[in-house]
């Protein structure tokens, strides 16, 4: 079936396709404005949370490069006892972000270790591989030497989990035990 021409008469009353408006992105009523209003204010705000937790916990990112960069050139005999007197220096700096200066800076020995475990979860400073923090500083090069790999991998086993997961001091009671 061919197809009919139209007549001039019909074809002259036929309009052209009516396109709408397009939909206007803008809201509709005031009451979707402050719905974009209260998201973008919950936007900044977590935007600024993430940015202040990311600049707080900045330092245990950079403790923690600096204890993989010690520990990667501690096969070296040549400068190991360098390297463990910057393992010192870092954890120190570390527990200063935590304390203030007059109470860690002048720890050392036993109550210096006291205060580590009081950072972390248990005794592995005064009782675990942490003891050799206590006089590592204080070894000689031959003392230094006679330090078993082992131990000093296990001490970097917890300076490393220390990095990731200590905490600010617990206070101490009278009875010298951390408060409950």
């Amino acid at each position: 079936m061919k197809a009919q021409p139209l007549a001039p008469e019909i074809a002259g009353k036929l309009h052209d396709v009516v396109v709408p408006e397009a939909v206007s992105y803008f809201p509709a009523t005031p009451a979707w404005l402050v719905v974009l209003a209260l998201l973008l204010a919950v936007l900044v705000l977590l935007v600024r949370g993430l940015y202040r937790w990311r600049m707080k916990s900045r330092y245990r990112r950079e403790a923690a490069a600096e204890l993989r960069e010690i520990a990667s050139h501690l096969s070296d005999p040549g400068c190991r006892n360098e390297l463990l007197e910057k393992l010192l220096v870092l954890v120190k700096r570390v527990a200063l972000h935590l304390a203030p200066r007059d109470e860690v800076a002048a720890l050392s020995g036993a109550p210096w270790l006291e205060f580590l475990d009081r950072t972390w979860h248990g005794s592995a400073f005064s009782c675990g591989p942490g003891r050799l923090l206590a006089d590592l500083g204080y070894r000689s090069p031959a003392g230094l030497a006679e330090i078993a790999p082992g131990e000093i991998e296990a001490l970097l086993a917890l300076l490393g989990k220390w990095l990731a997961g200590h905490h600010r001091p617990l206070p101490v009671s009278d009875a010298g035990g951390p408060a409950s």
